[in-house]
């Protein structure tokens, strides 16, 4: 409320509104590099998926999943994709390990 101090007029700042911050986002503009889905030796050890995210902002991978044919699924951990980071899912030896860069 404006009042009058020492002959000034005093006219109180508002109080900024707290905002938050945004957080990665779960869809956004995601492309799939490149699919090795015929591996070599017996037990197909270099299978692999890239991916890559083609958008400005982060994107979280949680709750993203690939399966193929016979049904083999993929679940992502809590990975944050930067803008313009690719990821692989790379299968060793019919073990999934993921790399990230």
């Amino acid at each position: 409320m404006e009042h009058v101090e020492n002959n000034r007029l005093i006219i109180p700042t508002p109080s900024p509104i707290p905002t938050s911050t945004p957080g990665p986002v779960i869809i956004g503009d995601v492309a799939i590099e490149h699919i090795h889905y015929d591996g070599y030796g017996s037990q197909e050890p270099d299978e692999y998926v890239e991916i890559r995210n083609d958008d400005t902002f982060g994107i979280q991978l949680q709750g993203w999943t690939l399966r193929d044919k016979a049904n083999h699924v993929f679940a992502f951990p809590n990975y944050v994709m930067l803008p313009g980071q690719v990821y692989v899912h790379l299968k060793v030896n019919l073990s999934l390990t993921t790399l990230s860069g």
